[in-house]
């Protein structure tokens, strides 16, 4: 029902105007859009936010003109109260900078995938670690994928693939060819999100010490690994502050 979509109580909306059932600045927001639609007679969808009791409820609204066999004109229209899905999608988005914050912060390499346009956001640091300027990289998988050891391509994509569809975390140890030619050994971990239809792989990458040229020390940073497997508040914890603060 109307009512219980706009999260108002049924006695104030049943029987009674738009004007008595919202606030004076909501009830003028609401009548320009149906002007609109009045006016032009072409149908609007609009995502509208509105404080209803106290509460941010954010909902799709459709409407259309219709006119009668006397000529009057009429607005019909249709709601749906997409609150929880934008929640969810500042929660994914939250989450999402933490874990390049952790990354990044930490001295690791990062690149991020948007599988739906294709490119690929690639951090300074890990062109760096490979050998190049921030300028001497692109933007395409292409600059990933073709320094990827032969022997170990296979094997990776098949991990991304298997991460992809759910079946095991996307964690790998892997050799990229750096610009003198060596091979350096990495460990990859990464995750996939969607928001708002947008499906992306997002990975750090980590030199280890591994082989005698492997031109790296140590293993993947603890906060890479704290805020990987979601220990987002011991991260913080140790950081004495929350990943986020002062972000906008």
């Amino acid at each position: 029902a109307f009512y219980e979509c706009v999260g108002l109580p049924a006695d104030r909306v049943l029987g009674h105007t738009l004007e008595a059932a919202f606030p004076p600045e909501q009830y003028q927001y609401i009548i320009a859009g149906d002007r609109k639609v009045l006016d032009s007679g072409v149908a609007d969808r609009s995502e509208v936010t509105l404080t209803l009791q106290n509460q941010q409820r954010t909902m799709i609204v459709k409407k259309s003109c219709l006119v009668d066999h006397t000529g009057a004109r009429f607005v019909v229209g249709a709601i749906h109260d997409i609150t929880a899905n934008r929640a969810a999608e500042r929660a994914q988005r939250d989450s999402n900078r933490r874990w390049r914050f952790a990354v990044e912060g930490a001295g690791d390499g990062l690149w991020d995938w948007d599988l739906t346009t294709g490119a690929v956001y690639y951090s300074a640091r890990w062109k760096q670690m490979l050998g190049f300027a921030d300028d001497e990289i692109g933007n395409s998988i292409d600059e990933w994928r073709s320094r990827v050891h032969p022997d170990d391509l296979d094997m990776l994509w098949a991990a991304v693939e298997r991460h992809r569809r759910g079946e095991a975390p996307f964690d790998v140890e892997h050799r990229m060819r750096h610009r003198d030619g060596s091979y350096r050994w990495m460990r990859s971990r990464g995750r996939f999100s969607c928001e708002s239809g947008v499906v992306r792989l997002t990975a750090g990458e980590q030199g280890i010490g591994k082989g005698a040229d492997s031109g790296f020390p140590g293993d993947l940073s603890l906060g890479a690994t704290l805020l990987l497997e979601g220990q987002v508040e011991v991260f913080e914890a140790l950081l004495g502050f929350g990943v986020l603060d002062g972000v906008a």
